[in-house]
């Protein structure tokens, strides 16, 4: 509520570009005497850095002096190019915090291929908050050994002595928060009836309270996604709560927050809700209210009319994302870490496009109505050139992830080949057919194995112990 509920003056629209070459921090970590820091080499224009590691702690914006100064979107740009590449190198984004010395990088924004020697300008726009920082970084220069980028530390060894790949970071700029209206459109929407002045504040054109029982019918009816009752007065009951309140507190005190609904046959409001939850994961549109309100939404072909709506309509990627995080268990996909020893190929880029497979995958299956059998047995799949490595697909040339068809005799195809269920039926060291059998029988066909028969509760003998572990 405190972002989508905001008066007064904007806040400012900010630049910051860092331009790294001039960085008082690098220049001091260039040299670094111990491990664990440095590895960048000063160029004329840039820094150059040829250690994954040191990169993620180096180049960050908080590092740079620059901090959040408001929640929203904001324009994240970085010109970086090629050092001593002969090969493409990847450029990743992301975001973290800071709670430490160290950051915690959490959330991968994007991945781009640099190739050749001629400078590129990457954009992304998240979402960011006081606290968090943005930070470039460059990928799969990590490796054990004597040769390693991450050994090229002073004094034994030094950055610029270094012949392998990295990248070099020539600036990064941020622009925000991005605003397309003042007071955001989330206020105005919620603020139903009320003007502003020039400089954001509430202009009230009649008594408070009447503003509020309007702003609160027309909210209680959204989010109650049916009309109030006005026998059981049910508008009264939310308006009386503002009494002695200051007006924007008082718009902010009834707590809708769950569902509800009788068993039996659904009303029209209520098949509206359950259609918008299920395929949009929010509340019914305009549409959908009013259809609801016609009594026209339970007749058959109307219903199909909206259903091939709402799948046409972006926000049903909500549901994409969560139906295979909760029917594929996709949500656990980074709920363990494989060894690094074991799977030293595994990173923050492979994961995410692990999940995008399945998501891309499933997402087609709906849109070309195809059977329920391609969850098994397909003839494409959707991968970019870190997933078509890991699977040995070759002639996919950069990050972005698309549509490929799969050859008769390909061992991929279908929802059980795709890395993303491997990795989520597996725990980080070995693999078992007993997990992945589960997955079949609970996730596919919706019959969990029951227990054997005549196993009955183990308890354990605790006389004597003394601690929890014993």
């Amino acid at each position: 509520l405190d972002a989508a509920l905001v008066v007064g003056p904007p806040p400012p629209v900010e630049r910051r570009r860092i331009a790294y070459a001039d960085s008082a921090y690098l220049s001091v970590m260039t040299d670094c005497p111990t491990l664990g820091c440095g590895g960048i080499v000063k160029l004329d224009d840039a820094y150059a850095t040829i250690s994954e590691t040191g990169s993620t702690f180096l180049f960050h914006s908080v590092a740079e002096g620059y901090a959040v100064p408001y929640p929203g979107r904001y324009r994240v740009t970085v010109e970086a190019y090629p050092y001593q590449a002969d090969t493409p190198v990847t450029l990743t984004l992301y975001r973290g915090t800071k709670p430490g010395a160290a950051a915690s990088l959490d959330e991968l924004i994007g991945a781009w291929d640099l190739v050749g020697e001629t400078p590129r300008t990457v954009e992304a726009t998240p979402f960011l908050r006081p606290g968090d920082l943005v930070s470039p970084s460059l990928a799969d220069q990590d490796f054990p050994g004597a040769d390693s980028p991450d050994a090229y530390f002073v004094p034994e060894k030094h950055a610029r002595d270094y012949t392998g790949e990295g990248i070099a970071l020539k600036a990064m700029t941020i622009d925000g928060p991005l605003l397309d209206t003042w007071p955001p459109l989330s206020t105005r929407e919620l603020l139903v009836g009320v003007e502003f002045d020039e400089d954001g504040y509430l202009q009230l054109t009649r008594a408070p309270i009447e503003h509020i029982a309007e702003i609160v019918e027309r909210f209680a009816t959204r989010a109650f996604r049916r009309p109030l009752n006005e026998a059981d007065g049910e508008l009264d009951a939310y308006v009386s709560l503002a009494e002695g309140r200051p007006f924007i507190e008082a718009v902010r005190v009834p707590p809708f927050l769950y569902q509800a609904g009788a068993p039996g046959t659904l009303d029209d409001y209520a098949l509206a809700t359950r259609m918008s939850y299920f395929l949009w994961r929010s509340l019914p549109d305009e549409t959908l209210f009013k259809l609801a309100s016609a009594g026209e939404l339970s007749d058959s072909p109307e219903l199909e009319r909206q259903i091939d709506r709402m799948l046409d309509d972006p926000k049903s990627q909500r549901f994409i994302n969560d139906f295979a995080g909760q029917a594929f268990r996709l949500y656990e996909l980074r709920a363990t870490s494989p060894d690094p020893a074991l799977y030293p190929e595994y990173d923050d880029r492979l994961a995410q496009a692990m999940e995008r497979e399945t998501q891309l995958f499933l997402a087609e299956l709906i849109a070309s109505d195809a059977g329920v059998g391609g969850l098994i047995d397909a003839d494409f799949t959707f991968v970019n050139r870190r997933l078509a490595e890991h699977y040995g697909i070759a002639g996919i040339k950069d990050m972005q992830i698309r549509k490929v068809p799969l050859p008769p005799d390909s061992p991929r195809g279908g929802l059980l080949t795709q890395a993303s269920i491997h990795k989520i039926t597996a725990n980080g060291t070995t693999t078992s057919p007993i997990p992945r059998g589960n997955f079949v029988l609970s996730n596919l066909l919706g019959q969990p194995a029951p227990p054997p028969p005549g196993v009955g509760t183990v308890e354990p003998d605790t006389r004597g112990t003394t601690t929890i572990r014993e």
